[in-house]
């Protein structure tokens, strides 16, 4: 399920972030994959944590142990250090984001960066044991060779300021087909 909520933000001043953040570090990028980015919030405030992912605890393959300690190190840790992306530039980006959607709480923010690649690079996965689960999307550079899948649906997002609340407690994926990069900002969602 993606919801599209019916507000924007400034594409513009969302972009121009993005650009400074582009200039004054080189993206993590994970080792798995064509995946990485930047933390503006993480466990520890360093711009490299925060890419920590949590698919694991829920594979099949994965013992009921190694589940577990996934699972307490994301319920302990909340990801709400500023980092040293976390300026008066994306203080203003984040008030207009709480001011669409005041009854959710956003922790993991963060940069996403995806690079092309072929779609059978690209792994299924769930974010939680199945219960419903949200982040938050904003497309900020993307085609529409970039797409977001589950099972049954294909979904290209639009980066025109709309904002996207995602389901990734069911089985997804994440493709860019094109030979561009696509870059979203991307936030855990919680209720108040």
């Amino acid at each position: 399920m993606i919801i599209k909520l019916e507000q924007k933000i400034d594409i513009d001043h969302l972009r121009s972030y993005l650009g400074w953040v582009k200039s004054i570090c080189p993206p993590f990028m994970k080792k798995n994959g064509p995946w990485g980015g930047w933390s503006i919030t993480s466990t520890s405030g360093e711009i490299y944590d925060g890419w920590q992912t949590g698919e694991k605890a829920y594979a099949a393959s994965t013992s009921e142990v190694d589940k577990k300690a996934i699972v307490d190190y994301f319920l302990q840790n909340n990801f709400n250090k500023k980092t040293k992306l976390y300026n008066n530039d994306f203080a203003d980006l984040m008030s207009s984001l709480t001011s669409l959607i005041p009854d959710i709480n956003l922790s993991r923010i963060r940069i996403a960066l995806l690079k092309p690649h072929p779609e059978e690079e690209a792994y299924w996965h769930q974010d939680s044991d199945g219960r419903d689960s949200f982040r938050l999307h904003v497309p900020i550079i993307t085609n529409d060779q970039c797409f977001f899948d589950y099972k049954d649906e294909r979904h290209s997002l639009v980066a025109d300021g709309s904002v996207y609340l995602i389901n990734v407690g069911r089985l997804h994926r994440a493709i860019n087909q094109s030979q561009h990069d696509r870059f979203h900002l991307i936030a855990d969602a919680y209720k108040k």
